[in-house]
C-alpha cells in the first residue's frame, strides 16, 4: 500500500502601527512525502522571506525540526532563509529485540533569499528504537557552512520513559 502525503503553506509577515522597520515578507513551504510499508521518501521547500532587510521570523517555532538539527538557523537571517531538503526513511516492528526500530537521513540546501547567498548544507541522521519503558534517540547533525555561520557537528542520545 503506497501512500502519498501533501502539504503547502503560506503567510505573510510585516510591519504593524507604529514600528519603525517597513517590511513585508512571505513565507512558504511544500511538501511531499510517498511511503510503502515502513520506507518513505519526502522532499519539500520553505521560504522564510525577506524585505527591507528583514526577514520572516517565527520566535514561538520549533526550527530544530525544520531547519536542521545542527540549529544554526533558529533566527532567521536578515537576508532570509531558503531551505530545499528531502529525505529517506525506515521503521520495523520486525525486530524484536528493538521495537519500533527507525530511521531516518535527510540533507537540507540551505540559500538566502535576497543577495544569492550560499548559507551551506546540512546532513541529519537518526535511529530510534524501544526497550522496556524507555524510547531510545540518537540524533546527529553535520552543518557545513556556506557564506554564513560556522561548521557545526551536534549529537544528541535522549531517553524518555513511560510509565
Amino acid at each position: 500500500k503506497v501512500k502519498l502525503n501533501l502539504a503547502a503553506s503560506y503567510a505573510r509577515q510585516s510591519d504593524w502601527k507604529d514600528n519603525p522597520f517597513h517590511y513585508s515578507a512571505d513565507y512558504i513551504a511544500g511538501e511531499a512525502g510517498l511511503t510503502y510499508g515502513g520506507f518513505g521518501a519526502m522532499g519539500g521547500y520553505e521560504l522564510l522571506g525577506s524585505d527591507n532587510g528583514r526577514a520572516v521570523q517565527t520566535p514561538l517555532a520549533t526550527l530544530h525540526k525544520f531547519n536542521g538539527w545542527a540549529d544554526v538557523f533558529l533566527t532567521t537571517p536578515a537576508a532570509g532563509l531558503q531551505d530545499i531538503y528531502g529525505g529517506l526513511s525506515w521503521k520495523t516492528d520486525k525486530v524484536k529485540a528493538l521495537p519500533g526500530l527507525n530511521a531516518a537521513f535527510i540533507y537540507h540546501d540551505f540559500d538566502s533569499d535576497k543577495g544569492s547567498v550560499d548559507y551551506g548544507h546540512e546532513w541529519n541522521a537518526q535511529v530510534g528504537f524501544n526497550f522496556r519503558r524507555l524510547a531510545i534517540l540518537a540524533k546527529y547533525a553535520d552543518y557545513h557552512a556556506g557564506g554564513f555561520g560556522v561548521d557545526t557537528k551536534k549529537f544528541w542520545l535522549q531517553a524518555e520513559f513511560r510509565y
